[in-house]
């Protein structure tokens, strides 16, 4: 999961001034990096060799800054998964691994992370992601903790429905 940069900025004012955030997965290894020296707000910076792209529901790239499912290629990255056709059809194809993580690329080669693809409602063809939505819920100071969720519907797919802690009773 992405560290959001609250966790950052804690943990190096109280572990480690020089704490790098690495994003990778296991079919490729490290793809994206926070260096120390990076905000901690930023988006992670890709490593040397590694391209990537957001991409729509049919698999078309979308343009810089535009929120899609994230594939990456490099020169190191496998074109299947051992005995398993099914899983490499879904995640491999024209030298790309399709991974499950939703955010954008921007034209920079930084990676803004903003959920994965299982995590999202599909409400009427617009996607929430409950990490977007769930921070701006907890700002309000009446909630102690939240938690959003798809709901199946009909017509719209999924309707959001947050489950909420409250500080005190309202």
């Amino acid at each position: 999961a992405a560290m959001d940069a609250a966790e950052i900025r804690a943990t190096r004012e109280t572990l480690a001034a020089n704490f790098h955030v690495g994003y990778g997965t296991t079919e490729i290894g490290l793809m994206a990096h926070l260096g120390p020296d990076d905000a901690a707000d930023a988006a992670l910076r890709l490593v040397p060799g590694m391209e990537a792209e957001a991409i729509d529901e049919r698999g078309r790239p979308l343009p810089f800054g535009q929120a899609g499912r994230l594939r990456f290629r490099a020169q190191w990255t496998p074109q299947s998964y051992a005995g398993n056709e099914i899983a490499t059809a879904e995640s491999f194809g024209d030298g790309w691994f399709v991974s499950s993580d939703w955010g954008s690329v921007s034209a920079d080669g930084r990676i803004a992370l903003a959920g994965r693809i299982d995590d999202a409602i599909n409400f009427g063809g617009s996607k929430v992601l409950p990490n977007e939505v769930e921070p701006e819920m907890l700002a309000h100071p009446a909630i102690a903790d939240t938690a959003l969720v798809g709901v199946p519907h009909a017509m719209a797919g999924a309707i959001p429905v947050a489950f909420v802690v409250l500080r005190h009773s309202v």
